[in-house]
């Protein structure tokens, strides 16, 4: 990730960036309180599109939280780079509820 990356979130507080998290740093925070959580998370089925400076990722997503909440979800990362460090990370996933 750049230093000045931002990571839209596919859940969170704003209808149209769900949870946005601005550099490395905070991104780093994330990742390691969301592997905390879900020790064994893992993507499979990827399969990976690249455009110029963006990218499309397709994936599945598996896990099971600390307190055993399955995680199961198709989705999605949106990229866009400069050089070969990210800037931009959009996700989606599907969800049923």
């Amino acid at each position: 990730f750049a230093d000045d990356c931002v990571w839209l979130m596919a859940r969170g507080p704003e209808p149209r960036a769900g949870r946005c998290c601005r550099g490395r740093g905070e991104i780093g925070e994330v990742l390691s309180a969301r592997f905390a959580r879900i020790p064994d998370m893992r993507w499979i089925e990827m399969r990976h599109w690249i455009m110029g400076d963006k990218a499309l990722s397709e994936w599945v997503v598996q896990g099971t939280s600390v307190d055993g909440e399955r995680l199961d979800f198709l989705g999605c990362d949106l990229w866009e780079f400069r050089g070969t460090k990210v800037v931009k990370k959009d996700t989606y996933w599907k969800s049923v509820g």
